[in-house]
């Protein structure tokens, strides 16, 4: 005799011989693991499958990270994506000041409407070099030391991944300085006294944005956030993160720096070019670190 019955996860038709009841299979549809019942179309119990070792970290991280790094300026398969990237600086650098006011007539008074035109060329830009950024941090996790190639696929396509990049990127910066800007609100009047209080607690914060970057890089699902996860990835190798942490936060306050182009502007415009441009190989160089980190600590990711 034969026992059927219907997988408990996809539910697909599955039949055994009776002899076989009460020991454990696996579904030959979606993999589950369950225990075969004891009678026709009696639900079958899941098997939850053993966890996996996630072994131990790969040695040579410093060496990666500080010596070999290098090579990805010099490598010339990764000509194409350095294209892209200063394209990407180009526009930012050229259009991010292109807010403007809009005098609208009218019969009783004319008014004016703001077209913040450069904010939105500057969340383009910014979204399409954050996504091309998960990109090699992905390729970088998994042994890959070239630049990933720049698939658009397509107008629509282009738009999704830039949209995805932004909020993505408003996700991490949420979660990660958002309990620091609660704080900073409800003790305002201390962190107007002590300044330097103020700015420690968003150093805090920042912190965990590259173990957020490496999650939504490689796990790509906003769950992964958790803060305790944050946690763990940061503690967990403690002194290598520390070196991407302060990579990523030298790359930030450059940025941060770093002059845009403003109109009428005469002198100066290819020097100020040229830094956003170094400023760039410095976020590229991070990124890559960022990537290198969880190649050789994957061991330490909760999930």
């Amino acid at each position: 005799m034969t026992i059927e019955f219907n997988c408990p996860n996809c539910n697909s038709v599955i039949a055994f011989a009776d002899q076989h009841a009460g020991k454990r299979a696996k579904c030959t549809t979606c993999g589950q693991g369950f225990v075969i019942p004891q009678k026709n179309y009696e639900k079958a119990s899941k098997v939850k499958p053993p966890k996996e070792e996630k072994g131990d970290p790969i040695p040579g991280f410093y060496q990666a990270v500080l010596v070999d790094n290098w090579k990805v300026f010099i490598n010339i398969k990764n000509i194409t994506g350095f294209a892209f990237i200063i394209t990407a600086v180009v526009f930012k650098y050229f259009t991010s000041n292109l807010n403007f006011v809009m005098t609208m007539p009218s019969k009783s008074r004319p008014f004016d409407i703001y077209v913040p035109l450069g904010y939105v060329c500057r969340g383009i830009s910014w979204g399409f070099l954050f996504w091309y950024y998960r990109e090699i941090i992905y390729f970088i996790g998994f042994d890959q030391d070239e630049f990933p190639e720049v698939a658009l696929e397509g107008f629509y396509s282009f738009v999704w991944k830039i949209f995805s990049s932004v909020y993505t990127l408003f996700s991490i910066f949420l979660v990660t300085c958002l309990p620091a800007l609660v704080i900073y609100l409800v003790f305002e009047n201390i962190f107007s006294e002590m300044p330097i209080l103020f700015y420690s607690l968003i150093t805090i914060g920042t912190f965990l944005v590259p173990a957020a970057i490496i999650n939504m890089a490689v796990g790509k699902d906003l769950t992964l956030l958790r803060p305790d996860y944050l946690i763990i990835e940061a503690f967990g190798a403690l002194g290598p993160y520390i070196l991407i942490f302060v990579l990523f936060l030298i790359a930030i306050i450059l940025q941060a720096n770093v002059k845009q182009y403003q109109a009428g502007t005469t002198s100066g415009i290819g020097t100020f070019l040229l830094l956003n441009l170094a400023v760039q190989m410095v976020f590229v160089y991070a990124m890559r670190a960022i990537g290198l980190f969880y190649r050789h600590y994957s061991c330490h990711m909760p999930w």
